[in-house]
């Protein structure tokens, strides 16, 4: 029997800010609720009864996990913010403070959601740390699926704000860069892991619900391959995950 050795705790500094209208569109500007994000602190945070007053970075690290992922389930996001901000190297001015996106489609919730929400609510995000926080420069890094956000973010979204936009938005919701850690094809790593006539099988479903306009209801639980029976799957969200195209 393996031991597990959980880590040390660390501090975090949880940001809050409400969403635009075009990131919950669902919603009515009563109905919104606030979004939070958080930011690793250095690890004395603990232990300074002062701790707002400890120097901060100038810039922004914005972490994006995977399918099934969340804030604080990928453990060497606390060491690369530790580097980052902590770095005697660095001066303030090319130091980075780390945070940790809390996006609708955390943990098991990414069967209900799609990239282009992502990407909006991520646009949230950066246009809080430049406009709110006064960050200087603001970097995505996505993780496994997150790198499909980074590069839904760069190509589709961001293409939106190119033309007639006003340059104070195009600037807000700018990013300096992306980093792609681990980038996998969803549809390889499905086929690898499951039943091809499965796979098959749920992609026709999928499709025959689309054709009914049927995209955001969820796929029945038997039409599922086996791995995948415990999350539910939206007939668009299966098809963009396991479909080609």
């Amino acid at each position: 029997m393996s031991s597990y050795n959980p880590p040390a705790p660390y501090p975090v500094l949880v940001h809050s800010y409400l969403p635009s209208i075009s990131s919950s569109a669902h919603q009515s500007p009563e109905q919104q609720r606030p979004i939070q994000t958080y930011e690793h602190l250095p690890a004395d945070a603990i232990s300074n009864s002062n701790w707002n007053t400890l120097p901060r970075a100038e810039n922004a690290l914005i972490f994006v996990g995977g399918l099934g992922d969340g804030p604080h389930t990928i453990p060497y996001v606390r060491t690369l913010a530790t580097h980052l901000f902590g770095s005697a190297l660095l001066p303030l001015s090319s130091r980075y403070s780390v945070f940790e996106a809390r996006l609708s489609s955390a943990f098991s919730a990414f069967g209900h959601a799609s990239l282009a929400q992502d990407a909006r609510e991520l646009a949230d995000l950066v246009r809080y740390l430049r406009v709110t926080l006064g960050k200087k420069k603001v970097v995505i890094m996505g993780h496994s699926t997150g790198c499909q956000d980074c590069m839904e973010y760069a190509t589709r979204f961001l293409a939106e704000f190119r033309g007639d936009a006003e340059e104070e938005m195009k600037a807000s919701v700018r990013v300096d860069g992306l980093i792609l850690q681990g980038p996998v094809s969803d549809r390889q790593a499905i086929a690898m892991a499951e039943d091809p006539a499965e796979v098959k099988a749920c992609l026709e479903t999928a499709e025959e619900m689309v054709r009914q306009g049927r995209a955001t209801d969820v796929i029945p639980t038997e039409k599922m391959p086996a791995g995948w029976k415990k999350v539910p799957m939206t007939a668009y969200r299966w098809i963009s995950l396991a479909g080609v195209g």
